[in-house]
């Protein structure tokens, strides 16, 4: 996997890091940077594993779905989750 960046949409650069197979059969972790800018758009996605998210400079708000009470969740970079 290369470390180049990849704009995504407009406002959205995705930097991937790392791939790397995990010790469950068919499981990997991915590492990407993605920088927002103020021009981004939000937009509906999913990811087929878990997510960690950690927030370096400014705020970030999203929305998790099925996740009962817990709709929405405010990070700024004083956050790791």
């Amino acid at each position: 996997m290369s470390t180049t960046a990849q704009q995504q949409a407009p406002g959205i650069t995705r930097i991937d890091l790392q791939e790397h197979d995990l010790s469950v059969p068919g499981r990997v972790v991915i590492q990407n940077r993605v920088e927002l800018g103020p021009e981004a758009k939000p937009f509906r996605h999913w990811h087929p594993g878990e997510e960690v998210i950690y927030v370096l400079e400014g705020k970030l708000e999203y929305t998790i779905d099925g996740v009962g009470d817990r709709k929405s969740t405010r990070l700024n970079s004083s956050h790791i989750t």
